[in-house]
């Protein structure tokens, strides 16, 4: 399994680079065969709408791969942001795999 630290903002000036490290993640755990990377946003400081279009970007397209994308341990920010665009519980959001499957054909 893959992790992924996000250690800084997930916000429009920032995505490319937050992008990066995820896309890097799905690659090598499509390298290694393994099925799930684990991205964890306790230590990211600020969140936008951006940041939650990246994260569901990073599931869609783990889903397309095979790849489970879970995230871990969510930042108040993370939270906030989520909440902001109508996603009052991630987990409850994606509880499992055809919820995921269900939003990816979207």
């Amino acid at each position: 399994m893959q992790t992924v630290q996000l250690n800084d903002t997930l916000v429009i000036t920032n995505i490319a680079n937050c992008k990066k490290r995820i896309l890097t993640a799905l690659k090598d755990a499509m390298q290694q065969n393994q099925s799930e990377i684990v991205i964890k946003l306790d230590q990211v400081s600020d969140c936008d709408s951006s940041g939650v279009q990246l994260l569901m970007a990073a599931q869609k397209q783990g889903f397309k791969e095979n790849i489970k994308v879970s995230f871990d341990n969510y930042s108040e920010s993370v939270m906030r942001a989520f909440q902001t665009v109508g996603i009052d519980d991630v987990n409850e959001y994606f509880h499992d795999s055809s919820e995921v499957s269900q939003w990816a054909k979207q």
